[in-house]
């Protein structure tokens, strides 16, 4: 009977981690900003320790804002509120956490920047010739320094503008036909500028690099009328990724770059989904990206998995989900920016984070160990903060080979993350004991954790025999027999 509660509990917990749906994620969504009509053209970035900066429109008061959150709670501020300023937003951070923002200002029909130096803000008229600077992207190259690309109105162009540490220098990109709408741009690890834009002439997603001899476009897809909202990025060995909206088929697709061909992939194709899309590498350089599905006026998320699409929705209370921006942190836990639009008085900047599942990192006795004593304790190290009330003889699960099910005390202590089992009676001399931890143990969000089972032995009663790790021997074909008995004299079959 002991060894069927065993088995019943194994299946138990194994039933818990085959019935997690493969695409199972956790977030956690915060409402950043109310104060108004706030939250369009959001774009993100991270910083070292992973902490959001997000770059907004104030609509009801034409400012461009900012926030980010510190250890405790969010920081908002405006800007730029001199005239009608702050579409088309798009910020990046250099290495000291720092934003860099590039914006529209619609009153004097310029593209402009701003950053912040620790101290104060500084902000600067990039390009004021003509009616330009709407669909602004930025990225800053190794040196810190601001690379923007952004569309030419009066003459229908995609242009570009670097600071190169004295002055700005402005180029035009793409002058054949209507082209540079839905532009955004990254810098590789060489400072070589990549941009991915729309060519509304030809219905088509376009893409421009210099190589340090000049700007090279191409068309990527002309399938129908592709190409609006684009986002781009580069993998390791500099390599362009591209999600984009399919206006013809109302598709969400990604393109990429293989070193020799273009590879386009349909990534979402149920309902009216792909637009605002933003695009960001994990560290395997598996594609993850943000989008809005129009028909549910929802925000829904797609990552590659290795073998297939993964997609899923992230936030569908209300209209929501316009404008996304997403960024990854170094654990590959997505950072999504966007739009909660109530009515033209009253809609908000959102901001939700993905979060992985808590895990056991470390065990006391660890896993397999021998010659353990009977009277031993079980403490468990978690990843993660655990809601203590969720560790208790329900899902901490304690059974002997010999002695069957153990209940005990739990006691969790929250600055070292670790539970402590101490049991109400001593193991048996020899035995297995076997722990399982189930998904019924959650963290303080409420995410529940990765079940885990581990083991370990019990020394034997008497004499100076102690279980040695099991060694292995090559015996050949041929039956063997087996044989079991007390050895130790305790009574139990060894």
């Amino acid at each position: 009977m002991k060894r069927a509660v065993l088995v019943i509990l194994l299946a138990l917990v194994m039933s818990i981690v085959g019935n997690r749906h493969a695409c199972s994620s956790y977030w956690k969504i915060f409402t950043v900003d109310t104060d108004g009509n706030v939250g369009q053209y959001t774009s993100i970035g991270l910083d070292s320790s992973g902490l959001p900066h997000i770059s907004y429109r104030d609509a009801l008061n034409n400012n461009l804002k900012y926030a980010y959150i510190d250890e405790d709670s969010w920081q908002i501020y405006s800007v730029d509120y001199d005239g009608i300023v702050g579409g088309y937003t798009s910020i990046d951070l250099d290495t000291s956490g720092l934003p860099h923002i590039s914006y529209y200002d619609a009153t004097n029909h310029g593209l402009k920047y701003a950053y912040f130096d620790g101290g104060s803000w500084y902000i600067d008229t990039v390009d004021y010739v003509d009616t330009v600077g709407m669909y602004t992207s930025i990225a800053l190259d190794i040196s810190g320094l601001p690379h923007i690309s952004y569309y030419d109105y009066t003459n229908a162009d995609l242009k570009y503008a670097y600071f190169d540490g004295s002055s700005w220098k402005i180029d035009t990109v793409d002058y054949v036909d209507t082209v540079g709408k839905y532009t955004s741009i990254v810098v590789d690890e060489l400072d070589r500028p990549h941009i991915s834009y729309y060519d509304e002439t030809h219905h088509a997603l376009k893409y421009a690099i210099n190589d340090g001899g000049g700007w090279q476009d191409m068309t990527v897809d002309n399938s129908g009328d592709v190409g609006q909202y684009t986002s781009i990025t580069v993998d390791s060995l500099n390599n362009p990724h591209i999600s984009y909206y399919d206006a013809a088929y109302t598709d969400l697709k990604y393109a990429y770059f293989d070193g020799g061909l273009w590879k386009i992939d349909t990534v979402d194709y149920v309902d009216n989904v792909g637009m605002y899309t933003s695009i960001a590498l994990d560290i395997s350089g598996l594609p993850h990206i943000s989008y809005y599905d129009f028909d549910n006026t929802a925000l829904k998320y797609a990552y590659f998995n290795g073998a297939g699409w993964e997609i899923e929705f992230v936030d569908s209370i209300g209209e929501v989900g316009e404008y996304t921006s997403l960024d990854l942190d170094e654990n590959g836990i997505p950072h999504i920016s966007y739009y909660d639009y109530y009515d033209p008085f009253n809609a908000h900047l959102k901001y939700v984070r993905g979060l992985a599942q808590p895990k056991a990192v470390t065990t006391d006795p660890a896993n397999n160990t021998i010659n353990i004593i009977p009277s031993t304790d079980i403490s468990v190290t978690f990843d993660s903060y655990m809601d203590s009330s969720s560790i208790n003889d329900t899902t901490f699960l304690v059974n002997g080979s010999q002695t069957g099910p153990h209940l005990g005390i739990i006691l969790y202590d929250s600055p070292t993350k670790t539970a402590t089992f101490d049991p109400d009676i001593n193991f048996a001399y020899g035995e297995v004991v076997t722990v399982i931890l189930t998904s019924g143990i959650t963290d303080t969000f409420g995410i529940p954790m990765e079940p885990y089972i581990f083991s370990f032995t019990i020394h034997s009663s008497s004499g100076s025999a102690y279980f040695l790790p099991p060694e292995f021997y090559d015996t050949g074909p041929g039956a063997r027999s087996v044989c079991s008995a007390d050895f130790n004299g305790d009574g139990y079959i060894d």
